[in-house]
């Protein structure tokens, strides 16, 4: 009789099984039914991009009526403003890292949500911090949707297509910023703003319509890219440092100038914080000399 021992195989439960191995797939949402088609995701874009930039710059003539309207100071405005561009600039950073790791589409329709939020939030505003709160949130959401919505646009089509889609952007971005005073003027002359803002809360629910026609699930672009917090720290208080310095210039006094000061030492910092990093959020070196 042999001395060797029988050894039963082991089981799936007894055997030691990687982490990611119990991480159910996540399951895609249907697509819309305009999902793919250009001229749809196109016209979403625009929608989305252009009320923001366009009321930026047509706030200037009309801020003695709003500060009128809702009994706040010139300077209360202009802060309302600079804190709507700063929310502007430092979403930017935020989106990137959300796209990292949250699935972007979905991202997309809620900053949808927000901005159709903060819109009817500006447009309806009856004293100065909603105001103040709604636009800042249509700078902020207007930011999140750029890297949300646009990147689809100019990798999901052919070459052939990037004509166009660098065409509706420079439309965008310069005809929208060109129009914005034109259509600030007019609305002087017509002693009203209002108008102009519920014009927007409504271009941003349009967008709202079809960012759901047009969904398509998409995955996160990377899981295992690392989360830069102090990155985004820094370019979230220098963004803010910038233009509430920026905005503070109806009464600029030294605190002003602390805080663009501030505001422009951040830009090193970032570069400093992301330079030893293996997989920045914002990459400060990819323009090397064999390249350039």
């Amino acid at each position: 009789m042999s001395n060797v021992t029988r050894q039963t195989p082991p089981t799936v439960a007894s055997t030691r099984q990687p982490l990611h191995a119990f991480i159910p797939a996540r399951r895609m949402l249907r697509p819309g039914p305009l999902a793919g088609r250009y001229p749809a995701v196109a016209a979403m874009v625009v929608l989305f991009l252009v009320p923001y930039l366009a009321l930026s710059a047509a706030l200037q003539p009309i801020t003695p009526l709003i500060s009128g309207t809702l009994h706040i100071s010139p300077q209360a405005t202009s802060l309302a403003s600079g804190m709507a561009n700063a929310a502007y600039a430092a979403g930017t950073v935020l989106a990137v890292q959300f796209a990292q790791h949250l699935p972007q589409r979905r991202m997309m329709l809620i900053y949808a949500v927000i901005l159709v939020t903060g819109s009817v939030l500006a447009a309806a505003a009856t004293d100065a911090p909603m105001f103040i709160v709604g636009h800042i949130l249509q700078g902020l959401c207007t930011s999140l949707l750029l890297i949300a919505a646009a990147p689809p646009l100019f990798l999901g089509y052919p070459a052939a297509k990037l004509r166009w889609t660098t065409m509706i952007m420079n439309m965008c971005i310069f005809g929208a910023v060109a129009a914005g005073p034109l259509i600030g003027g007019a609305m002087a002359s017509f002693h009203a703003w209002r108008p102009l803002f519920w014009i927007a809360a409504g271009i941003a629910v349009l967008g709202l319509i079809l960012a759901l026609l047009t969904f398509e699930d998409a995955p996160p672009a990377d899981r295992s890219a690392p989360r830069d917090g102090r990155a985004i720290a820094l370019a979230v208080g220098g963004s803010v440092a910038a233009f509430w310095g920026a905005s503070a210039r109806y009464w600029m006094n030294l605190q002003a100038l602390y805080e663009l000061d501030v505001a422009q030492r951040t830009n090193p910092a970032i570069a400093s914080s992301v330079s030893v990093l293996p997989d920045p959020l914002g990459p400060n070196n990819t323009m090397t000399p064999a390249a350039a």
